[in-house]
C-alpha cells in the first residue's frame, strides 16, 4: 500500500482520499486546492469542491480560503523560514506565485464549493433547458416534512368527513395519519 501524499501525489489522476474523522482530509484537501491553484494554473472557480453536509462546506470554505492567506504570507518569509512554499527560491516564481494567490484570494467567492445537493441544484438551474426542469426547480434532501403535510390533509379531507363508522374503526385499529404514511412509504416512488 502506498502512502497518500498530497504535496506528490499526481494532479492528473483521480484520488480516492477515505479517512477517518480528525484524520487530516480537510489539510488534504487544502493542500491539494493549492497545488491545483499553484501548479495548474487554475482559477477557483475551475476547482469544484463537494462535500455533504453545510456544516462541512463552510468549514471546507474558510480552511480552504486560509491556506491561500497562508501561502501568500509564506512567500514574504527566507525559504528556511516557510513553512508551505520551501521550494520556491526564484524570484520569478515568487512573483508568480504571489500574483496567483492573490487574483485566488481576491476572486474567491467565486470557488466552487457546494454540497452535493447544492452541487446538484446548481447545475439543474444552469441548465433547466437541457435537463427538462423548470428555472425554479427545488431539490428536496429530506421528504419527510412534506410527506407528512400532505398525508395529514389527506387525513383532514377525506378521512375525517368518511362515514362516522369507518372514522370510529380507523381510530379502534390505532390507524392515525402517522400510520398511513408509514404503510405507504415504501411505495413512494414508484409507478
Amino acid at each position: 500500500m502506498t502512502v497518500f501524499n498530497a504535496d506528490t501525489v499526481s494532479l492528473n489522476n483521480i484520488n480516492l482520499i477515505e479517512a477517518s474523522a480528525g484524520t487530516g482530509k480537510t489539510y488534504t484537501l487544502a493542500s491539494l486546492y493549492l497545488r491545483l491553484i499553484l501548479d495548474q494554473d487554475l482559477k477557483v472557480a475551475q476547482v469544484l469542491v463537494l462535500t455533504y453536509t453545510t456544516a462541512a462546506k463552510e468549514e471546507l470554505r474558510d480552511r480552504l480560503r486560509q491556506k491561500l492567506v497562508d501561502a501568500r504570507d509564506d512567500l514574504f518569509k527566507l525559504p528556511a523560514d516557510r513553512k508551505l512554499l520551501k521550494t520556491l527560491i526564484d524570484p520569478e516564481q515568487i512573483q508568480s506565485a504571489q500574483n496567483k494567490l492573490m487574483l485566488a484570494i481576491q476572486s474567491f467567492d467565486e470557488a466552487a464549493i457546494f454540497t452535493i445537493h447544492g452541487f446538484c441544484q446548481r447545475v439543474l438551474t444552469d441548465f433547466a433547458f437541457e435537463s427538462g426542469q423548470q428555472f425554479d426547480v427545488e431539490l428536496i434532501g429530506n421528504d419527510i416534512d412534506l410527506l407528512q403535510s400532505a398525508t395529514d390533509d389527506f387525513w383532514r379531507c377525506k378521512v375525517m368527513l368518511a362515514d362516522k363508522d369507518f372514522v370510529v374503526y380507523l381510530v379502534a385499529k390505532k390507524q392515525s395519519p402517522e400510520t398511513l404514511l408509514k404503510s405507504i412509504r415504501s411505495l413512494l416512488g414508484k409507478p
